[in-house]
This record gives structure tokens, C-alpha cells and sequence, in this order.
């Protein structure tokens, strides 16, 4: 929608919905207590939406915007098969999601663009998923229910100078992340033989 003779109000929504199946089950039957650490078929339903509101100003010289995206999204974790594993059944992620953005042309051959932006990452079933991934038995693995989504923060420049004529052009990139609650994997070397407590 305009907004004044060079602004312009845009309003989006973004619905999601989202399913994922993550199996897993061993061979033999086994009734210990350790059976839920090795067996299991896990559904994870992902559903929500994202609603933004964004103004731009500007016209062909130079350009700024700014906008706010709310993020609301429900998991529900799903057990297909009752393998004796405890995990939250629904998990809510919400997020206030800022970003902005300034373009300036000096000249038809100079460009200056800096832009800050913020999105976040949901954890997949199988990051999820705490049942032990025994593939590899050199290098086992296994899920973590508790995780939250991550949330990134990114803050960048493009620039670029031209002669025109000359056809010669220079183009600098910055770019700079940070990231809360990151998705990221925990490596532990034991000397020895372990047991695994479930």
C-alpha cells in the first residue's frame, strides 16, 4: 500500500505447516529398561506462521526500510510406536524478528547497501529424536529433546565502485553473524569402555 508519494507499507503473512518422521528400532527384542535408548518412531508436526510489516522509503538515488516479522510456531512431537521414551509433547517457538535495510547511489557507477536482518532455525525431528544413532559404533550419536530454535542476528555491507567505460568494477562484501541458542553438535572422547545410562 503507498504511503506518501515515496513510501510504500507492505504486510505479509507466511503460513507454515510441516510434517517429518524420524525411525528408528533395533533388531532383537529387548525388554530392559534400556530399550527406549535404541527403539523408536517419532513424528514431529511443525505448523504457524510468520506475519511481517515492513515500510519502504526511497526513490532511485537512495533507499531505507524497516520492518518487524512475529514468528509463532507450535511442534508437536508425535510417538508413533509407545518405545518407553519420555518427551514433551508440544513445544512453542515465538520470535520478534527486527530488520533494515539503507541503499545509496551517489552515481549510476557507486553503489552502497548496509542491511541488518534476524531469522531463526527450528530444530528437526531427528536433532530431536534421543534415541541412540548406532550406525557408526565408532562414532555414536543421539538427540536432544530440550532444544530450542536459534535465533541469528546478521549485520552486512555490499559496496561497489565502476569506472563505467573501463567495464572495471570492485565489489566489497562484509557480513557478521550471531547466533543464540545455536544447533550445533557436543563431541566426547571417552579412553575406555562406557556404559550408556538411559
Amino acid at each position: 500500500e503507498a504511503w506518501g508519494k515515496r513510501g510504500l507499507l507492505e504486510w505479509t503473512v507466511s503460513p507454515l505447516v510441516q510434517q517429518s518422521l524420524a525411525e528408528q528400532r533395533s533388531s532383537p527384542v529387548d525388554t530392559s529398561p534400556r530399550y527406549g535408548l535404541y527403539n523408536q518412531a517419532l513424528q514431529q508436526n511443525l505448523s504457524g506462521a510468520q506475519y511481517g510489516l515492513r515500510y519502504r522509503w526511497g526513490d532511485e538515488r537512495q533507499e531505507f526500510s524497516m520492518g518487524l516479522q512475529r514468528q509463532d510456531y507450535i511442534a508437536s512431537l508425535e510417538e508413533v510406536a509407545d518405545f518407553r521414551v519420555k518427551l514433551p509433547r508440544e513445544v512453542g517457538w515465538r520470535a520478534m524478528l527486527p530488520n533494515a535495510s539503507w541503499r545509496y547511489n551517489p552515481t549510476k557507477f557507486q553503489q552502497y547497501r548496509i542491511f541488518y536482518r534476524s531469522s531463526t532455525q527450528t530444530p528437526s525431528v531427528q536433532q530431536m529424536q534421543p534415541v541412540l544413532d548406532n550406525t557408526n559404533p565408532l562414532s555414536l550419536s543421539v538427540g536432544n529433546p530440550d532444544l530450542e530454535q536459534a535465533l541469528t542476528n546478521t549485520l552486512g555491507g555490499r559496496f561497489r565502485w565502476s569506472d563505467g567505460p573501463g567495464g572495471r568494477s570492485v565489489f566489497v562484501f562484509i557480513n557478521g553473524n550471531l547466533t543464540q541458542d545455536a544447533i550445533g553438535n557436543e563431541n566426547l572422547v571417552v579412553p575406555a569402555d562406557t556404559n550408556l545410562k538411559n
